[in-house]
């Protein structure tokens, strides 16, 4: 079910009406695409696309990009900026962990989407990846840290909260092969820290 808080804030906005929204890529993600991708033509899912601003890169470069947001709102606001990019979009609207599009994916691609659910459903957030994912390939995560305390927006995760999120690197699981301290780009690093997360899905 979708947060009301979402679907409120989408509602007759612009794009950079949004918090969460930065008209340019995060220069960290770009630079982590660029190690686990090909050059064009990978397959690539990201959950809780919003205003899909790297799946519109992705699909720049020539990858073929599925996105999917629990607001139809999102949707045609990415399609608009697609559009204006010259690129299209498979931009699905569902419940982005119980309706993930059917895989393999090269790489499963998360900005934004794991720190807004709650902690009981991050176990389904890593079955949904792991499903995704062919072996072998990547996801790519940036999520809000827990510190410093905000007086708005998620709580963020600890470091632990991301190990515990991905899982032990068990046969069929995810491996940890990233967790670097970063932040949002276009916001103020004391009150935007993130981690910016690399892992790799384990055969089996």
């Amino acid at each position: 079910m979708v947060d009301e808080h979402f679907t409120a804030a989408y509602r007759d906005a612009r794009p950079e009406d949004l918090p969460w929204y930065h008209a340019e890529p995060d220069a960290d993600l770009v630079a982590l695409f660029d190690d686990v991708l090909p050059a064009r033509g990978a397959r690539v899912l990201d959950l809780g696309a919003g205003p899909a601003v790297h799946s519109i890169e992705l699909a720049r470069r020539g990858h073929r990009v599925v996105a999917i947001d629990g607001v139809p709102e999102a949707r045609d606001m990415a399609l608009v900026l697609a559009a204006k990019h010259g690129v299209s979009l498979d931009y699905r609207v569902g419940d982005a962990l119980g309706d993930t599009p059917g895989g393999p994916f090269d790489l499963v691609f998360d900005r934004g989407f794991l720190h807004t659910l709650e902690p009981q459903d991050r176990a389904r957030w890593r079955t949904a990846v792991v499903r995704a994912l062919r072996p072998g390939a990547a996801v790519i995560l940036k999520c809000f840290d827990s510190r410093p305390p905000r007086d708005y927006g998620p709580a963020g995760l600890t470091a632990r909260d991301v190990v515990d999120a991905l899982g032990p690197p068990q046969p069929g699981g995810l491996g940890l092969e990233l967790l670097r301290r970063t932040r949002f780009a276009g916001h103020d690093e004391h009150k935007h820290a993130a981690w910016t997360v690399l892992a790799v899905r384990i055969a089996g």
